[in-house]
């Protein structure tokens, strides 16, 4: 009876250290609730706290993106496997990045999960960014990413794991309480 109620609360760990896992929002949210994502078209844009601002950006072929850290923690702007990407940035640093064909681009800081966001880029004639296709990778520009790219949300593993080593660690608990002592 013990080992099943172990069992029990093993699960139970899990399950609410799953629903107790934060969403990360577009944009930022590393530490905390997050800021909901923005849309923009700027050619400068600022990392604030874990957020960039704009998250969405929506640039023409050929623009210039420049990335200005105005947090109080270093960070990075590094593109889909690490296709591009700037150094540490610290306070006050900033990095720059041409897009020369058309397509889109996410972007994350490889510091904090969750702070993410998107460079969309359109080409002559199109009418939205977001509906100009992939182009391919050039030698001055980085590629545009497929919809399927990117890295994995690690924060609701994360938090099994840790629902289960709680869980663990009471089924632990009840069986010594349950065993003679030696």
């Amino acid at each position: 009876m013990r080992i099943r109620l172990a069992a029990l609360l093993a699960t139970a760990a899990a399950l609410v250290a799953l629903t107790a896992a934060p969403a990360v929002l577009a944009g930022g949210g590393c530490h905390g609730a997050g800021t909901p994502a923005s849309v923009g078209t700027a050619t400068a844009l600022k990392i604030d706290g874990c957020t960039f601002l704009p998250s969405i950006d929506r640039v023409a072929v050929g623009t210039r993106v420049t990335w200005v850290n105005t947090s109080n923690a270093q960070h990075d702007v590094t593109g889909t496997q690490s296709a591009w990407g700037s150094p540490l940035l610290d306070v006050g640093d900033s990095y720059s990045q041409t897009f020369t064909q058309p397509g889109i681009y996410p972007y994350s800081c490889s510091i904090h999960p969750g702070m993410a966001g998107i460079i969309e880029v359109a080409g002559a004639g199109s009418a939205a960014a977001a509906e100009v296709a992939p182009a391919a990778l050039t030698e001055n520009a980085p590629g545009p990413a497929s919809k399927t790219s990117g890295s994995p949300d690690l924060a609701p593993l994360a938090a099994g794991a840790f629902g289960l080593a709680i869980g663990a660690a009471l089924a632990m608990l009840i069986a010594r309480r349950r065993s003679p002592a030696g």
